[in-house]
This record gives structure tokens, sequence and C-alpha cells, in this order.
């Protein structure tokens, strides 16, 4: 007969004593005592703490889910602390949005170093990826939860993150406001960014086939001053996103309409107002900029391709190379 966890009252395992004292944090865990029997109590006290520990994790805190039929398996002992797992390199991935946390490039990059027990992913999840303005705080938040999670280690292995638009912006935003001496910070070596919305002035990676033109940055009005350490931008030519010409009057109608679609700004610098307004103080000498933005807005929905098809195999060996793995 095959092996079983322990599941039922009366089995056996020298790590139960260590999930009773886990278990006696809580309320419904007091009183289990220190045996290594599987008992009725101990199997219901696990049962109470299955579900509430994986609705944790749908709100985005670490994997594996724990089974909730009362089984003491090796899930339950990691998430417990009772078997950790060895410390490989991590990978924090940001989708983009209206993205899947298993779909994008940023993930895909990143896979086959976790299949070949390398890396491990930490996806970013747990906010509103469907929002417009985008609700860029949430997802900052829970980046920097993840990077400040005690069973995440990050303060004692490498990290890299692996970004896709909306991600690649949240987490430039969170590399800019970052606390240098933070230990996390100290352990990073740089990762992918696709299609970044902050991609610094003529920086772009040298594996891209169709790189953007020079004098082209972001479509931010903020991109990044210079490039970020060990990160990649692997950005396309035609990725309305990532592909703005600085200095041309339609990159700045298409900033503005990423104002409002990024950040809900209607009013101020950069705005689609102000542009408006001087769209009808100026109108003949704007409105070709004004026909080119919208020309290239309307192409770009057509054909996406520059902003999310990429050959990723450059993009995972340097992941590997930052990674030292």
């Amino acid at each position: 007969m095959a092996w079983q966890p322990p599941h039922q009252p009366g089995d056996r395992h020298p790590k139960i004593p260590g999930a009773k004292r886990f278990l006696g944090r809580y309320s419904y865990g007091k009183g289990l005592g220190g045996t290594d029997e599987y008992t009725i109590a101990f199997g219901v006290a696990l049962r109470t703490w299955a579900p509430l520990f994986n609705a944790e994790i749908d709100k985005g805190r670490p994997g594996p889910k724990v089974p909730t039929d009362g089984t003491f398996d090796w899930a339950v002992q990691r998430q417990m602390g009772l078997d950790k797992p060895p410390l490989v390199p991590l990978v924090l991935t940001c989708m983009g949005h209206l993205g899947n946390m298993t779909a994008g490039p940023d993930y895909h990059t990143a896979r086959p170093l976790e299949l070949a027990g390398k890396v491990q992913i930490q996806m970013v999840g747990g906010f509103n990826n469907n929002s417009l303005p985008f609700k860029l705080a949430d997802q900052r938040r829970e980046i920097d939860r993840l990077l400040h999670e005690p069973q995440l280690r990050l303060t004692e292995r490498p990290w890299a993150a692996s970004t896709h638009s909306r991600g690649a912006l949240a987490f430039c935003q969170a590399w800019e406001d970052r606390n240098p001496n933070d230990p996390v910070w100290r352990n990073f070596r740089g990762g992918v960014n696709f299609g970044n919305p902050k991609r610094p002035l003529d920086t772009v990676a040298e594996w891209i086939p169709d790189p953007p033109a020079q004098g082209t940055e972001g479509l931010a009005p903020d991109c990044l001053t210079a490039p970020i350490p060990g990160m990649a931008e692997a950005s396309r030519r035609n990725d309305l996103y990532a592909d703005k010409k600085v200095g041309d009057k339609a990159s700045e109608l298409k900033v503005a309409i990423y104002q409002l679609v990024a950040y809900g700004k209607l009013f101020g610098q950069d705005s689609i107002t102000e542009e408006l307004l001087v769209l009808a103080t100026q109108f003949g000498k704007v409105v070709w900029s004004l026909f080119a933005a919208l020309s290239d807005g309307i192409q770009f929905v057509f054909n996406m391709d520059p902003h999310n098809v990429f050959d990723l195999r450059p993009a995972t060996d340097h992941l590997a190379h930052v990674l030292n793995i």
C-alpha cells in the first residue's frame, strides 16, 4: 500500500509537534499538546486553518495552497515553516493591464528557469488590474508587501524582476521610491521590462530585432532618467507605450492621452485639457499632430504585437545571467 501523509486520528509524524505549536497561535489551536499524534483536536484545528490560509493566498500571499481536508502534507509543512524550501533566486513578475498572471511575457520569461529548479517565481496579484484609470497605488503596495514578506526571505537571496506594460510602470515607480539602504533592494540584481512606459531615452535590449529609433523613450511624461542597473528594456518599434519621439508634437498628444488613462489626469501640465486648449487656439498648426497621434493609436489597436509579442529566449538568458545561475 502506498504511503499517505497523516490525515486521520491515530496517525503519527515527527513534524506534528511543530504544527501543533504553530496552530497554538490561534484561538482554535489552543491546548493541542505536544505529541507527534494526529488527534481529533489537531485535525479540527488544521481544517479550520487551511481555508483561512488559502484565502490569504488568493489575495497575494505566496503559495502553495494547502489541502482543506485535514491532510498534513508537504504544503502544510512548508507553509507552517516546518519544511523550508531550498533558497534559490526569486523572480518577481508584474503583469500588464488586463493581463493574466501566467500568460504574459513577464511570467513566460521566468517560467523555464522555474521548471529547471533554478528560480522561484512570485507573481504580483491582489489588485484591480481592470480599472481605468489605472489603480497604480494598489499595485505598488502589493509589490512592496511582497518584497518584505518574511516567507520570501529576500534579505537572504538575490532576486530579479520581470515586468510588462503597467507592471513595468509600477515596478519602476517602486525602484525610484526605494530606500537604497533597504537590505531587500541590496539583493536586487535586475531583470527585464517589456513595453515599459517609463523606458529611458535610447535604452533598448541588444537582442531586440526591431528596436525603437534613436531619440525615443517610453510614453510616460516622467520616464526614467537612467537605466535600472541590470534591467534590460525589451521594447519594439511602434509600441505606442514605449516608443515616443522626444520633442514631437504628436508624442505630446499621446502623453496627454496616457495621462488620462494611467492617472485620470484631466487638467494641468501635459494633460488632455491643456492639449485641447492648444488645439483650439492653434488649429491649423496642431491638426496634423493630432491626426498623427490618433492615427498611431488606431493602428496600434489593430496591431498590438509590438507591445505583446517578443522573442523570450534572450530575455530568459538575461535573467539567468543577472542572477548568476
